[in-house]
């Protein structure tokens, strides 16, 4: 009972948003290609770089106590995503009730693999997104992405250049820590970080 009584949040935003005639553009999203060349069976990391206007925000995977999670639909023959990752979100609570969020760019990393036996030549990648953000109401946002790469099996050269953006998505995912504890007392503990 106590699940369902914390979906109900969800739900209403969810409702508020089908009847929402709100045009406005709040969410823009692009993709980038750090590297937008690959072989066969090799793996890319890629960007989608989303900016959400002033106020704003939309939901991390976990979007916490009510929200949606983003969802990403992708379309093309000759690539698969095999993991996106996320980063680190900010805390947020209004009314009591906490959720995870972002809020102005956020910068998601996808790995995607060029499967192997692609012929070579450019192949499309595209993506729709759809987003939930949420002000003082919710809207619901869906957005298209696409961009192109070179598939060539016989380019083996590599460059040891990192683009900045990259650099910077990579800086934004959540670390783990090393946590070891010095010393317990029954109930008491010191953790060292």
């Amino acid at each position: 009972m106590r699940n369902n009584m914390r979906l109900l949040p969800t739900l209403f935003l969810l409702l508020a948003t089908s009847f929402s005639t709100y045009a406005e553009k709040l969410v823009s999203a692009e993709l980038i290609l750090p590297r937008n060349y690959a072989t066969p069976g090799q793996v890319r990391q890629i960007i989608i770089k989303v900016d959400i206007i002033k106020d704003w925000h939309i939901y991390w995977k976990n979007p916490g106590e009510s929200g949606l999670a983003p969802s990403f639909t992708w379309h093309g023959d000759n690539f698969d995503i095999k993991k996106i990752h996320w980063p680190s979100p900010k805390a947020y609570e209004n009314a009591g009730i906490l959720n995870n969020i972002y809020d102005g760019e956020v910068l998601f990393i996808a790995d995607l693999l060029v499967k192997p036996g692609t012929k070579d030549g450019k192949i499309d990648i595209k993506a729709d997104i759809d987003f939930l953000a949420c002000k003082e109401s919710c809207i619901m946002q869906s957005v298209k992405v696409s961009s192109t790469i070179e598939v060539n099996s016989k380019n083996v050269i590599e460059t040891m250049h990192m683009h900045p953006l990259l650099s910077k998505a990579m800086d934004q995912l959540p670390r783990t820590l090393d946590i070891k504890v010095q010393d317990q007392k029954k109930n008491k503990f010191s953790i060292a970080l």
